[in-house]
């Protein structure tokens, strides 16, 4: 009772703005500490990609090296050059080469007078801490040598992050004579016993993250002030009914409810009600929000209906504009994606699952695939987000993931044949390894081997010969289950996983594949080709290298056995 009738206006604004106050230090404080650990693992992660597409291109002269198109010498001078001036957000790449009696830089775009300095000159003990494999972080208590513990992360993962000191380049030439602390990420290029780099300095994500987090201080203070002048507002229209009751408190105090209340209130009005909804409506800035950002948004009701949408969302689908795009009356989230999720679950019943998901746990955030008005599929990240305007609604927030999507791809196809490379092929090994291990049936491996393919090469030329390996994959592809992986192993070698089985049913699929390819005739060469093939299984142990070891030997004494056959083996020694 004392606190209604000490109420007022003033006193409960400022005890908001005290309110506000501290909610705002307090949110500053959290997203200070999450900002930094997410700076810190989204620019490993830039770093990581980037490293990954500077990789592929040594990986594409090396391949261009190997088929006989360019010497050595020349694909490494080709690989060097693309790579100095391959840029990512201004971050450069180096080479070192690990080849020789001691490892050495062969490539710095900035500081071309590195390339001079010896491995073990005073500017390369900066070291200061490494990151591989799936050890945690090793901070070293005293500065290490970066070609010394780069030749260890080599020996163990292949790949990592390096915390050191470095030079700053300036604008004008040269750099810095102050070091500051920088992070890298390094991968080892085995074939040419190349390292390649890049890094950025912590004190330039440092900049980044206070940008962005001044940035969210003014939006939460913005925020904070429109949501003060919303309350000053309200309370305002409403002050002449909350003194109403507080009045009616009061008698009633004193009047113990035992003597009659002149004061009457409407309990069962709801134009107050009525009021606000009808304010929230015309905030002006709310729908600027909604028609104008970049972001695609839309509003679903809660039986699965678009109802409206913005500019951005009619484009992501393809639509010249938001009216055109509610003008289809496609009305359902289904009716903008193919019948069947990458997983193989339909669309409209996880869809349906997803939105039941969102009212219950108050937000859902997942990856779905959609498709535009001409038919292309392609993957979004989707945030519903329940609210209530007008009745209860679904804010749908869109994401597109097409470039990340396509990133990856690249990233694990040969560019030839577009199946999976070497590199995506072990992950997936060693995946069906572990899954093995908890109790899935076994797999088995097939590998083939043109045969004779060099004289292909040799008679007809590359082109063709590159022309044999797409009919080739195009034939097997044909007839392999959708489980299956298949990659490009290496020049004309091919690796297949065949999961949940057995060695004799997959020597009868080499069998399969064998005959096909020895009847499939091939215009360019106006003939034949055949394949030696080797199948093994699964044996209890096995590593990837161990199995890759049996597979390739029975393929091998496919050869030795007069080529165009399969050999397998269902031993385990």
């Amino acid at each position: 009772m004392r606190i209604l009738e000490r109420f007022s206006l003033k006193k409960f604004l400022l005890f908001y703005l005290i309110f506000s106050f501290t909610i705002l230090v307090t949110i500053l404080i959290i997203e200070f500490f999450s900002f930094r650990n997410l700076y810190l693992a989204e620019k490993k992660k830039q770093l990581k990609n980037q490293v990954e597409i500077a990789y592929k291109v040594i990986e594409s002269y090396y391949e261009l090296y190997k088929k006989g198109e360019l010497s050595e010498k020349e694909a490494k001078e080709k690989a060097k050059l693309t790579i100095r001036n391959l840029r990512f957000d201004n971050c450069y790449f180096w080479i070192i080469n690990t080849k020789g009696f001691s490892s050495r830089l062969i490539m710095h775009p900035i500081m071309t007078e590195l390339k001079k300095k010896t491995a073990d000159d005073p500017i390369f003990l900066r070291l200061k801490a490494i990151e591989f494999g799936k050890d945690k972080e090793i901070i070293f208590k005293k500065k290490r040598n970066i070609f010394e513990v780069i030749s260890q992360i080599i020996e163990k993962s292949k790949e990592g992050f390096i915390f050191y000191e470095w030079a700053k380049p300036l604008p004008e030439g040269g750099a810095t004579k102050e070091f500051y602390p920088k992070l890298s990420y390094i991968k080892f290029f085995e074939p040419w016993g190349w390292v390649i780099g890049t890094g950025i300095y912590i004190d330039d994500i440092k900049a980044e993250m206070w940008g962005d987090i001044k940035f969210l201080f003014l939006i939460i203070v913005l925020g904070f002030g429109a949501l003060f002048l919303f309350l000053v507002f309200i309370i305002s229209s409403f002050s002449r009914d909350i003194n109403r009751i507080i009045e009616f408190m009061r008698r009633a105090r004193e009047e113990n409810f035992g003597k009659r209340i002149d004061i009457r209130l409407d309990i069962k009005r709801k134009d107050e009600i009525r009021d606000i909804a009808i304010v929230l409506e015309k905030f002006a800035w709310l729908e600027k929000i909604f028609y104008t950002t970049e972001i695609p948004i839309a509003l679903l009701t809660k039986e699965n209906r678009f109802i409206d949408c913005n500019e951005a969302a009619a484009k992501l689908f393809n639509y010249k504009s938001r009216e055109e795009f509610l003008k289809e009356k496609k009305f359902t989230p289904w009716e903008l994606s193919p019948p069947f999720q990458p997983d193989g679950r339909s669309s409209v019943e996880k869809a349906k699952e997803m939105i039941r998901i969102a009212f219950k746990k108050g937000c859902n955030k997942f990856e779905w695939m959609h498709r535009n008005r001409t038919g292309r599929d392609f993957p979004v990240e989707v945030t519903l987000i329940p609210i209530v305007y007008k009745e209860e609604r679904l804010y749908c927030v869109w994401r597109d993931l097409s470039k990340e999507k396509a990133l990856y791809d690249l990233s694990i196809t040969d560019p030839l044949t577009q199946i999976y490379n070497r590199r995506y092929f072990i992950s997936s090994l060693e995946n069906e390894i572990e899954r093995v291990k908890r109790g899935a049936h076994p797999f088995s491996l097939i590998m083939a081997d043109i045969d004779k393919f060099k004289n292909i090469n040799d008679t007809f030329g590359h082109l063709v010969g590159d022309k044999v390996l797409v009919e080739m994959v195009k034939l097997f592809k044909g007839r392999l289950r959708k489980i299956d992986i298949i990659c490009r192993w290496g020049g004309e070698e091919f690796v297949i996983l065949l999961p949940e089985t057995p060695v004799d049913k997959a020597v009868a699929v080499a069998e399969e594949l064998r005959k096909s390819l020895e009847n499939m005739y091939i215009d360019e060469i106006k003939g034949h080709i055949t394949a030696s093939f080797g199948v093994v299984g699964y044996c209890p142990d096995d590593t990837v290298n161990s199995i890759i070891e049996r597979v390739d030997a029975m393929m091998y004494k496919a050869k030795l056995e007069g080529r165009n056959c399969v050999r397998s083996t269902d031993k385990c020694e």
